[in-house]
């Protein structure tokens, strides 16, 4: 038997549920702006399509970085003192688009200066990893 409080509490969530409860006041306008002062998130692509972004050397992640055309990082050669988390740190990408002889690279592998590392597209499969 349910209790006269259990009975309130889930009444009270369907009402709000059917409600339609959306946060906005009945005179808010979507099309519109926000107020100013608070800002509103940026859409961004999805993992999948990200190119690597290079944040900028630091201890960890010290090599030369390859570009293409439009800038967009392309391979990285592995220094004394690189980490592969540090590396994947610096390009804000996901594991597997760190490839070594066409091979995607998997959590913490082992990498050794002199390393030519490539940056590949991003597998859903490897996410994972």
């Amino acid at each position: 038997m349910i209790s006269h409080r259990r009975r309130a509490l889930i009444t009270a969530a369907v009402v709000l549920i059917l409600s339609g409860c959306t946060g906005q006041t009945p005179d808010s306008n979507p099309t519109q702006p926000p107020p100013s002062g608070i800002q509103t998130p940026t859409p961004t692509a999805s993992l999948e399509a990200t190119d690597p972004i290079d944040l900028g050397s630091r201890p960890g992640a010290m090599g030369e970085v390859t570009v293409d055309e439009r800038g967009v990082p392309i391979s990285y050669a592995v220094v004394e003192g690189d980490t592969a988390d540090l590396i994947r740190a610096r390009f804000d990408i996901w594991w597997d688009q760190l490839a070594r002889d066409g091979a995607r690279l998997v959590r913490a592998p082992e990498i050794y200066p002199g390393d030519l590392l490539t940056f590949v597209p991003h597998d859903p499969v490897f996410e994972d990893n």
